[in-house]
């Protein structure tokens, strides 16, 4: 059985209080990567890092959904691009695998820049790697309320997610208020919502991105078995 290291959200210095500091873990993940035959094991930081041992430990990566990229989010990417594992990418995740590539892009601009570092200055900069975007986060939905956050969902049917997916139309859980508008160019956009918005990004057959909240149900055990097969 495969090792799936749960990168969570974490909040941090944002109040006095330090017991508030917290990385959260949602069950729904871990049920999903246990249902899927793997071993979820929790990835923890310390002041937003992780340890490449850590992250050795792993046979691939969940990042999950979350309010805020962290350096820990750049660590795993760059560890499953170095290794050769497999990292998907939801929501919050999603959008790390995008900036990350961004910043990629941008560090040829900015020689002897890390990539973290050059994210961290164009945040400062002002650049706008996520855009908002209404309509996408209806409500917060209870147990048997999930169907009131799904919207329609076309996968493109070439590319490595639809593999990994029922059919070419899914209806997708859609809690988001910011959207990826123009992915970086290593980046191939394949999932869409109805209004155009991208929902899911690919980098080769190992690195996969989604907008939307597979976790939420059952629905969709394929996308989980990207991880443990």
């Amino acid at each position: 059985m495969k090792i799936i290291g749960i990168v969570p959200p974490s909040r941090l210095r944002e109040t006095e209080n330090p017991y508030e500091d917290n990385a959260i873990f949602h069950e729904l993940y871990t049920k999903r990567v246990e249902e899927a035959g793997g071993i979820p094991i929790g990835i923890i930081g310390v002041d937003g890092t992780v340890k490449e041992e850590a992250l050795a430990l792993c046979d691939a990566f969940l990042l999950c959904g979350g309010k805020r990229i962290f350096p820990y989010h750049f660590q795993v990417i760059a560890h499953a691009l170095k290794t050769g594992k497999k990292l998907l990418g939801v929501c919050l995740g999603m959008q790390a695998i995008h900036s990350y590539f961004i910043a990629k892009e941008e560090q040829r601009n900015r020689p002897g820049k890390s990539i973290l570092e050059v994210y961290e200055e164009m945040k400062k900069e002002r650049y706008f790697f996520v855009e908002p975007v209404e309509g996408h986060w209806k409500c917060n939905p209870n147990r048997g309320e999930e169907h009131l956050v799904k919207q329609e969902i076309r996968i493109l049917e070439d590319s490595v997610l639809r593999q990994h997916f029922p059919s070419e139309k899914i209806q997708g859980a859609s809690m988001h208020r910011y959207r990826i508008t123009k992915p970086a160019e290593d980046i191939r956009a394949v999932a869409f919502a109805e209004d155009g918005g991208i929902e899911g990004i690919e980098y080769g057959e190992k690195m996969l991105g989604i907008q939307f909240h597979p976790e939420i149900d059952q629905s969709f055990p394929g996308i989980f078995r990207f991880l443990t097969n």
